[in-house]
């Protein structure tokens, strides 16, 4: 066989090859996303293919491109390749080919990147698939010698005929959604955003709350379209939510509990003895209702990527499973190679928040994702998995279980104590300080103070009057601070705008920097030791000792 020849069929078998991908791929997606193979666990077995199709596609595509620039007798340059009309030999179906091959790069591209691009773009680029299948069905059937064989013509009429009918089928059931949507909410959508009530905060509808549990609820809220960018989250970060009850205003942290594939914004909030937030979203809040929320915030969370490969170890107990679910839930749909281990520590199985949803995971994901349960008041047969989750348990489950082999970084979340003592386990196991990360669930001011090498003891000067300069946002301000008033507390009596949710050292939100002066930190803080020995403090927990401190916000 000559080379032309061997050219020649090596151009149709991978073109032929790459049009058969990229239709088993638009399909395939086509019947995911349309549901209609049903939702039986395996959804992320079903996305992984979709996007084996579409890459194998991409690499049939490279195939056929550089068969046909071999070729002698086709005389085919670089810039028959990069623009779609100056070839003469069927310059319509080269163009359409070529539009098709920009189109799937593009795909290609946002796709590996989808987790650091706005998710409107990356919508708006992958519905472009829809006009590959066209542009390269039109291609095979103009270019080459064999565009009228049977083989050919039956595969644009199979394919094509699929196509209509799952394209027909998910806009028919969009249209049915869209117009039970405007049933249950006549009068207020579509509706612009409604101003914010206060500074840094946004009325956001309620449109759906789920019993989790006895004593909680979640709350799902709708995002307008200009306040998209403001809302888009990291996983494991919280929002903050504010009440007016009895005349009083109250801010509470709550972590975002969805993942960042499951396009809505989510919170989970247990009711708490004596909480007066937590009981009037429990009792009160309804679907519909409007409440207060500032954007997200928090440094509990992690980077995504979805070529890395890794093994996250996630320890929560009781609401502390908030945020990790959410990193938890990221971590499996966009890091395809990376795998999960979760222990969860509750009082039973019908006090277990998100229970429903960790077993769906575990079907969904298989051996990816790994659920511990550990129960203090269960009745488990194995002992190994009764009593309260603390360091001794940790390390019990390291040695049978082999949580630590192979991990990359943990994630814990829950009580203070819980999560030093934990820490101290993960620390005596070989998991290095700087990869474990922690998020405080409780908090409660009190007079003793956090140990850090940079600060001291309180001593006579503690009880003077101190002056300290506030930078916010670039503003300057001088505040007198008396004793035993905290930096942020007196910052709010002056007037400040400072950025702040729980004031009891929890959430992190008015974590800024010392540049100048002594300050002592009031316990609990949730900073890292090595935060703390680089200057950041929590102004809700900072006490100033020298006579004048400069604290700056803009860089906590």
């Amino acid at each position: 066989m000559s080379t032309p020849e061997f050219c020649a069929h090596i151009a149709r078998a991978s073109g032929l090859t790459a049009w058969w991908l990229v239709s088993a791929a638009v399909l395939w997606g086509l019947l995911h996303s349309t549901r209609v193979i049903g939702r039986a666990p395996g959804a992320a077995r079903r996305i992984q293919a979709h996007r084996q199709l579409a890459a194998a596609s991409l690499v049939f595509t490279a195939i056929h491109l550089a068969s046909l620039a071999v070729d002698p007798r086709l005389l085919f340059g670089w810039a028959e390749f990069l623009a779609p009309l100056p070839t003469r030999h069927r310059p319509l179906a080269g163009a359409w080919g070529v539009a098709a091959v920009y189109l799937l790069v593009a795909i290609q591209i946002t796709s590996l990147l989808r987790s650091r691009l706005p998710q409107r773009l990356w919508r708006h680029v992958h519905r472009s698939s829809f006009a590959v299948f066209v542009l390269v069905t039109l291609h095979a059937l103009t270019a080459g010698k064999a565009t009228g064989d049977p083989l050919t013509r039956w595969t644009a009429t199979v394919t094509g005929a699929a196509f209509g009918l799952l394209v027909a089928h998910r806009l028919h059931a969009g249209r049915r959604i869209a117009r039970t949507l405007s049933r249950l909410r006549p009068s207020r959508h579509p509706r612009p955003a409604a101003p914010p009530t206060v500074p840094g905060f946004h009325r956001l509808h309620i449109t759906d709350i789920r019993q989790e549990t006895p004593d909680t609820v979640s709350l799902a809220f709708d995002i307008p379209a200009e306040l998209t960018a403001a809302f888009r989250f990291r996983p494991g970060q919280h929002l903050t939510l504010r009440a007016v009850l009895d005349g009083n205003e109250a801010l509470r942290p709550y972590s975002i509990s969805s993942g960042i594939a499951d396009g809505e914004l989510r919170i989970a909030v247990k009711q708490h003895s004596g909480g007066k937030v937590s009981t009037w979203i429990n009792t009160r809040l309804r679907t519909g209702d409007q409440v207060d929320i500032a954007p997200p915030r928090g440094r509990f969370t992690t980077d995504l990527h979805p070529l890395q490969k890794r093994h996250l170890l996630a320890i929560a107990a009781g609401s502390g499973i908030t945020p990790v679910i959410s990193i938890v839930k990221s971590v499996l749909a966009v890091e395809s190679h990376s795998r999960c281990t979760l222990v969860y520590g509750s009082r039973d199985s019908q006090s277990t928040i998100f229970r429903g949803q960790l077993a769906l995971l575990s079907c969904t994901y298989g051996d990816r994702l790994r659920v511990i349960h550990v129960h203090s008041r269960g009745h488990c047969p194995d002992p190994l998995l009764r009593g309260r989750l603390t360091g001794a348990k940790i390390r019990e489950l390291a040695d049978v279980l082999a949580l630590t082999h192979d991990l990359g970084e943990a994630f814990l979340s829950g009580p203070e104590g819980l999560i030093a003592d934990i820490r101290a386990a993960l620390t005596e196991l070989g998991l290095a300080p700087q990869h474990i990360h922690t998020e405080r669930f409780s908090g409660h001011r009190q007079d003793t103070p956090a140990p850090s090498g940079r600060q001291r003891p309180y001593d006579e000067a503690g009880a003077r009057t101190a002056r300290v300069h506030v930078i916010d946002r670039g503003v300057h301000t001088t505040v007198t601070v008396p004793a035993p008033h905290t930096v942020l507390d007196a910052g709010l009596h002056a007037g400040l705008d400072l950025p702040h949710s729980c004031r009891e050292g929890v959430c992190g939100t008015c974590r800024a920097k010392v540049t100048s002066g002594q300050v002592r930190l009031l316990a609990p803080c949730a900073l890292q030791p090595a935060d703390i020995d680089a200057g950041y403090v929590l102004a809700c927990r900072t006490l100033p000792v020298a006579d004048k401190v400069t604290i700056d916000f803009d860089q906590g």
